[in-house]
């Protein structure tokens, strides 16, 4: 902590890092995923994201990502932001779990599936705390 002329005391942010990421699809035989952008801002405990994948190829198994820049604790799933193109196949939302992005659909009524997600683009950003 420090003090100002006026005698109040602030703390100092030492906790910074921002920077790009690679993350990597599971589960996608058959599947070809272009990650465009993955970067990311640690302040303290707070990590935000931003990714921009586009999605060719199909298959039936869930869409799972990993790792993320840092691992979130595997007791919460944290919802992040989600715009994309796609068409049919309900609403997607991508999730933290631990270092994965995990997806669901339909508030969280089903899995989404690559099949969903061929022809389209997705994009993802948020914040979410880390252990």
């Amino acid at each position: 902590a420090t003090s100002d002329a006026t005698g109040k005391t602030s703390e100092l942010l030492d906790d910074y890092e921002e920077g790009t990421f690679s993350i990597a699809e599971q589960n996608a035989s058959g599947v070809s995923v272009t990650l465009s952008e993955a970067q990311y801002t640690k302040i303290g405990r707070t990590v935000t994201i931003y990714v921009d994948l586009a999605f060719t190829g199909s298959n039936s198994n869930a869409v799972t990502f990993s790792p993320l820049p840092f691992a979130a604790s595997n007791a919460k799933n944290q919802q992040l932001n989600t715009q994309t193109n796609m068409n049919s196949g309900g609403t997607p939302q991508f999730v933290v779990q631990g270092a994965n992005l995990i997806t669901t659909r339909d508030n969280a009524q089903q899995n989404l599936l690559y099949s969903h997600l061929s022809g389209f683009w997705v994009r993802i950003s948020g914040t979410y705390q880390i252990a």
